[in-house]
This record gives C-alpha cells, structure tokens and sequence, in this order.
C-alpha cells in the first residue's frame, strides 16, 4: 500500500511540476539601448527636486519652483512665473515640460511645452527667460556627471526618467 502511495505521489509531483514549468516560462527583457551598459547611477526624483530649488536663484522669474520626473524621460519643472508680457506684468503658475536625452555625451534639455492655467503658451513668449532657467539646470547635471567621472574610463551613454528616479547609464571608454 506505501508502494501504490509513494508511485502516486511522484507521478502527481511529476505532471504538476512539468505544467508549472510550461507555464511560467521566462522571457528575457528587451534592452534598455543597444550600447552595453558597464555603470548605472540612479538619482531619486526628491533629492533632484532639492538641489534644483537651490540652483534657481531667487531673482529669477520663477518663484516657488519644483521639478518633477515623468516617463518617457520627461522633467517637469513647476511654479509661479512672473513675466512682463506687452508692458504688463503678469504672473501664473506654470509648467515647463522638457524632454531629457543625451547628445554627444551630455545631458540635454530640451523644452517640449509650456502650460499656464492649462493653456499652451508658445516658448517665444519666455524667450530668454525660459533658456535663463533651462540652461542652469542642464549645465549642473553635467557638472554633476562629469565630476564624478573623474579619473574614469567612463562615458555617458544614456539617460532615462521614471516618476521616481532619474537613472544615468555609463559605459567604459
């Protein structure tokens, strides 16, 4: 009789174990990018928000000013902005969206749109107000990676944006 049991039990382990293994097959994931990545660097969504609040100076045209990360690579960069628009001086909170990417080895950022009040507002009415902001911020990531490249045989390679973290990818030279 333990015979019949111990013969039962193995042929039930058998066929329960073979269809689990059908199905739970494991695919591999697609690549991130083509190029290999040797190094990723993730930076949380908060602690970008805080050194941004602490690179936009206060005389700036943005007062109250916070940023945040979206998917697919999106910087979000929110706050009251104060303009002078036609001899007026105008104020409204604002959303600049920005596209994050790297060219030739640098994080670039790159205005996508601008939203006041739910209104789309064309980048001309910034103008250099707008590249006043962007430009800091662009030149302190970069500053950032290349410090901390130094004395590396590493390069930036890509950069990607979730809702949590900003992930920098690095390669060997």
């Amino acid at each position: 009789m333990g015979i019949l049991i111990g013969v039962a039990l193995a042929f039930g382990a058998n066929f329960f174990m073979q269809s689990d293994a059908k199905t739970f097959a494991v695919t591999p994931a697609p690549p991130i990018n083509s190029a290999k990545t040797d190094v990723s660097i993730v930076i949380a969504a908060n602690y970008l928000n805080t050194q941004f609040k602490q690179l936009i100076p206060k005389n700036t045209v943005i007062k109250q000013p916070s940023v945040a990360l979206a998917a697919p690579n999106i910087l979000k960069l929110t706050g009251v902005f104060d303009l002078t628009l036609g001899g007026q001086r105008v104020s409204a909170n604002a959303t600049i969206s920005m596209q994050v990417a790297v060219q030739k080895g640098r994080v670039v950022l790159t205005v996508d749109k601008i939203e006041a009040g739910g209104v789309n507002v064309p980048s001309s009415f910034i103008g250099s107000a707008l590249d006043s902001i962007r430009a800091p911020m662009e030149d302190q990531i970069n500053s950032v990676i290349a410090n901390s490249l130094k004395g590396t045989a590493l390069k930036l390679t890509n950069v990607r944006a979730t809702a949590n973290d900003l992930t920098i990818d690095l390669t060997g030279q």
